[in-house]
Formats: structure tokens, C-alpha cells, sequence
């Protein structure tokens, strides 16, 4: 997980899955991802039930290539992105996804739709290792204008502190 300056703006930060390395292939099938021709695999394991969820999500458990493992959530039906690419990732640049697959912006949608696209390497800020902040809201400048009265309610306090995995 990284924090990043989103390329289209440059001025928002992103936390995000580094999925894709300089030249590497990405495809995803059905909600699957795959990285240079090897599938990574995904085991149901149970639900979540945040705040910002109105019902239970599937949560599987993901394992990368190269052996990590992380939790991502997704409906088990089709959503628009569980088919996308292939994306060969270019130099000096990177891929990224979500962990919330169905309600996530991230580089399988290019910077021109609204979405990530690749991130180069100067945009990228550091590893994230604890979550400081989290506000359930869809565009971050409406939190910035929003009345400092109704702040408390976009909160999600319950991630907050938690520790990145």
C-alpha cells in the first residue's frame, strides 16, 4: 500500500495496492486479477460490514504472485471493471488498485475518464502503514467546503488508527 499524488491533479493523495511494476502485464477476468500470465487467487472470507456499506460485502482473501496476501471486497455479480485490460504497465510508472474492487478509482480507469490511470514514479509519496483519517465522502473537496458542523458524520471512526495490511 502507497501513497501517491493523483496524476491528473496532482494535488490529491491517494492510498492505493501497488499491483503492476514497471513492465509488467495486467489483465483482469471477472474480478480476477492477473499479473504477467499468473492468476491471483481469491478465497471467500466472510463479509464486511462497514459504515459505508448499506449491506454486508463479500470479503475474499487475495494472494499476489509474489506470495502476499491481502483482503479485498466485491460483489459476487458482475460490476462494470471485473473485466479490464490488458494494461502493460510502462517504465517509470505504476499500477494500482483499490481493495474495494466495485467502488474504487484506480488504474484501470486512465486519468482522461476521471479515474487513476498509471502513476508515475515521482508521484509517489511513501509506503502507508496506519490509517490516520478516513471520511466516507465522494469527492474529497466537498468535505473541505462542507459545514465544519456536519464533519463529525462523514468520519468513519471505526478505521481509524487501524493498522494497514
Amino acid at each position: 500500500m502507497v501513497v501517491f499524488r493523483l496524476p491528473r491533479d496532482n494535488s490529491t493523495d491517494y492510498i492505493k495496492r501497488v499491483i503492476g511494476l514497471p513492465g509488467d502485464h495486467i489483465e483482469v477476468h471477472n474480478g480476477i486479477v492477473s499479473i504477467n500470465g499468473q492468476v491471483a487467487p481469491q478465497n471467500r472470507a466472510g463479509e464486511y460490514n462497514g459504515p459505508e456499506e448499506r449491506r454486508p460485502k463479500p470479503r475474499y482473501e487475495e494472494t499476489l504472485p509474489n506470495g502476499v496476501k491481502h483482503y479485498v471486497l466485491h460483489w459476487e455479480g458482475k460490476a462494470d471493471l471485473d473485466g479490464a485490460g490488458p494494461f502493460d504497465v510502462p517504465q517509470g510508472q505504476y499500477f494500482m488498485m483499490g481493495d474495494n474492487r466495485d467502488d474504487s478509482v484506480y488504474s484501470r480507469v486512465p486519468a482522461w475518464q476521471h479515474g487513476v490511470g498509471f502513476v508515475p514514479a515521482q508521484n509517489l509519496i511513501g509506503r502507508a502503514d496506519i490509517i490516520f483519517f478516513s471520511a466516507a465522502i465522494d469527492d474529497p473537496r466537498a468535505f473541505q467546503l462542507a459545514r465544519p458542523w456536519t464533519w463529525l458524520f462523514d468520519i468513519r471512526w471505526i478505521r481509524l488508527f487501524n493498522v494497514i495490511r
